[in-house]
């Protein structure tokens, strides 16, 4: 007979929010996590982009007291892995513990290394 497998708890982080609830709750109020982004960060042209806001991050960093030294990806992985585990009994040091994280976003942490934005140009 196989294992049993049981899914104790899920998290999402979106530009529309953090958490299932809040991402659920605005997708069906049809609302949208696209901004103009107009800083010059990621390009000289202003740049429709779906992103977890700064502010969002930085507080959660500060309510949590997280070390400096992460970088974006990471501290979006202990985000939503923290916010997953509570509430739940699950041990993540067991050998039956499997935590899947999933990110739609590639090659995240190109746009911040060493704290350096590169800026992309996507208009030739």
């Amino acid at each position: 007979m196989g294992k049993r497998i049981d899914i104790i708890s899920d998290h999402v982080i979106s530009a529309l929010g953090c958490g299932l609830e809040e991402n659920l709750n605005k997708l069906l109020n049809t609302q949208s996590g696209i901004t103009i982004h107009t800083d010059g960060k990621y390009s000289e042209n202003n740049l429709p982009l779906g992103s977890v806001s700064d502010e969002v991050l930085s507080q959660w960093i500060k309510d949590n007291e997280l070390p400096a030294g992460y970088t974006r990806f990471e501290l979006l992985c202990i985000l939503s892995i923290s916010e997953a585990l509570k509430g739940t009994e699950v041990d993540i040091a067991s050998k039956d513990t499997l935590l899947v994280l999933s990110t739609t976003k590639g090659n995240i942490d190109l746009i911040n290394m060493a704290g350096m934005y590169h800026k992309l140009d996507l208009w030739y």
